[in-house]
């Protein structure tokens, strides 16, 4: 008897005399038409499991492949598709040279346990199989890795470290790697370990509707992270990573903390607030009110001006530089300038996110930089 809810049963001869005895109890059964586009993949599945059963009832496994072999030629498949080999599948391609070694040293390629066609591993389920051990052997066996993962923490990225690296050494390997910095969990260090690694690709995203805005003021293209900004939530958590870049500098003797306009000022009160720190702005020309000094610099698309109040720095000052974003690093290096010309130290520079395929860090060499976030694209 069929109980009352929501189905998607394909109806076989079963099913329609369960349909006919819940009528007659006086209930509904509702029917409606098989879309044609999703009309394959039901079928397929509906005879895949009619064929499954069937197969487990059948012992021998000739018999078995006989009958597979009858179903493709009753369907009028063609015959490169019949099974030839009942008893053996195709594992594995080598060289000459390799199965030689492979035979000399009398070893095997190293595979996953659980074979390809199992697609997961829940750690805490009751498989004998060890998740740690079944990564390590994805991973020796793939030709290219896609890792989709929530956060990246030091602690995990260690245990799997010397596996992609020598994964991502072999030629034509590739591996790809999609994270968040979701709750501010994801450490710097863990995106600069796997960033290191060759033919390696990271991307991380705050939001996954909002990783980054592409924006356009007539003057070029670039990337930035407004709309972090924008989104209550995203804020929220460009924020919690003011934890990890204040670890950065809780520990230095500094003065004061220095940050650019605009997004500089965001994160560098904050770091300055909770340091007992004062602020020092760092602005475009023209926007601060009192005497200054200035200097030029080369942007990603022209060129432009920024200054600081002449007396905001005293010499001998130890100066820490907070900044959202380093891409150039054009910006930075204005503002050690200008902070060298009055006399003061930069000790550090910390940055939210580093667009580390701009190499902006090549125009601060001889300086302490860190970065939060490492992004190896531009």
């Amino acid at each position: 008897m069929l109980k009352q809810g929501i189905y998607e049963h394909i109806i076989n001869q079963e099913t329609e005399r369960k349909i006919q005895e819940a009528e007659q109890s006086g209930l509904v059964c509702v029917q409606q038409q098989i879309d044609s586009a999703e009309s394959p993949q039901m079928l397929a599945n509906y005879l895949a499991n009619a064929i499954r059963q069937k197969l487990e009832d059948t012992e021998e496994q000739q018999d078995r492949v006989n009958l597979i072999n009858r179903i493709m030629i009753d369907a009028g498949l063609l015959d490169d598709k019949q099974i030839v080999k009942p008893a053996d599948l195709l594992a594995e391609v080598i060289t000459k040279q390799q199965s030689a070694l492979q035979n000399q040293s009398n070893t095997q390629t190293i595979r996953p346990i659980s074979g390809f066609r199992v697609s997961n591993l829940f750690t805490g389920g009751s498989s004998a199989l060890s998740l740690g051990e079944e990564i390590r052997r994805e991973i020796a066996s793939a030709d290219e890795i896609c890792l989709i993962v929530s956060f990246l923490r030091l602690s995990g990225v260690r245990i799997i470290i010397d596996d992609l690296r020598k994964f991502c050494e072999r030629e034509g390997s590739r591996l790809r790697i999609i994270t968040t910095t979701y709750c501010g969990v994801t450490e710097s260090k863990a995106i600069k370990e796997l960033a290191s690694l060759p033919n390696t690709e990271i991307k991380i995203s705050y939001d996954t509707d909002y990783p980054f805005a592409i924006g356009n003021d007539g003057k070029g293209v670039y990337n930035n992270i407004s709309h972090i900004y924008q989104q209550q939530n995203n804020h929220e958590k460009a924020l919690q990573n003011l934890k990890t870049a204040l670890d950065l500098v809780k520990d230095m003797d500094f003065d004061v903390v220095a940050g650019a306009e605009s997004r500089g000022f965001i994160f560098g009160t904050a770091i300055a607030y909770n340091m007992h720190k004062p602020f020092i702005l760092v602005r475009k020309k023209g926007k601060l009110p009192c005497e200054t000094v200035e200097i030029e610099y080369d942007l990603e698309y022209g060129s432009a001006v920024i200054e600081m109040h002449k007396d905001s720095i005293k010499p001998g000052q130890k100066v820490v530089i907070i900044d959202d974003l380093m891409a150039t690093g054009g910006t930075i290096e204005a503002i050690v300038k200008l902070v060298e010309r009055l006399g003061g130290e930069v000790v550090k520079t910390v940055f939210l996110m580093e667009l580390e395929g701009l190499e902006g860090r090549k125009k601060l060499e001889g300086y302490d930089v860190e970065t939060v976030i490492a992004y190896p694209g531009k």
